[in-house]
């Protein structure tokens, strides 16, 4: 239910009590998007940081998409802080509305108050659920691109187009330079379907 419905089904036994009914609804209607407001902003920053845990794990490995990785990150940030102020707008024009309405109701007689009330309440409700809807389709849909871009640079699609990863042993330092190579090194080669081990037989520029 609703709280407009809630509100449609209130019986009171005179046209006064019903208007004294208003306010605490309004009230109720305020707690409400207050909460929805945290459980939004909750639900984007375990979001936002789960990819950030992400990143952490991609940007200890090769250097080479570290740059990239990085540019990702800053994105992603911007995106919650962009996310963070639509929803913070959002609330805030929610209270002004709640307000004008609430003086405007004043104005009118016990009986138009309660009518006008549930008229108030319902738009209101309504238009505030529109925004926030707005909202996280454009949050999911900035999540989504980021996602693509990080899936496209993560190591296993590098080697999925069939790039490979050079480590020497025992250490397992990545090889980004041949020339640090000698006779009888002993290296390890991840491919994207498996691993192989190998030496060094010759040098060459």
């Amino acid at each position: 239910y609703t709280i407009a419905d809630l509100v449609a089904d209130l019986r009171a036994p005179t046209p006064s009590a019903a208007a004294e009914l208003i306010v605490p609804v309004h009230e109720e209607l305020h707690q409400g998007l207050e909460e929805l407001r945290r459980q939004l902003v909750s639900a984007i920053t375990k979001q936002i940081r789960s990819i950030g845990e992400e990143l952490r794990g991609f940007l200890a490995r090769p250097p080479d998409l570290s740059r990239r990785l990085a540019q990702e990150r800053l994105a992603l940030d911007e995106l919650y802080t962009r996310l963070q102020g639509s929803m913070e707008k959002a609330m805030e024009r929610a209270r002004l509305e709640r307000g004008h309405a609430l003086q405007s109701i004043l104005h009118l007689d016990p009986r138009e108050r309660a009518a006008a009330g549930r008229a108030e309440l319902g738009g209101l409700a309504q238009r505030l659920i529109t925004s926030l809807r707005f909202i996280i389709q454009e949050g999911r849909a900035g999540l989504e691109r980021e996602s693509g871009m990080l899936h496209s640079l993560s190591p296993l699609q590098v080697l999925a187009r069939g790039y490979s990863i050079v480590r020497l042993l025992p250490q397992g330092e990545v090889v980004r330079d041949s020339g640090i190579l000698k006779p009888g090194d002993r290296l390890r080669i991840t491919f994207h379907r498996g691993e192989a081990a190998c030496s060094v037989n010759e040098e060459q520029e």
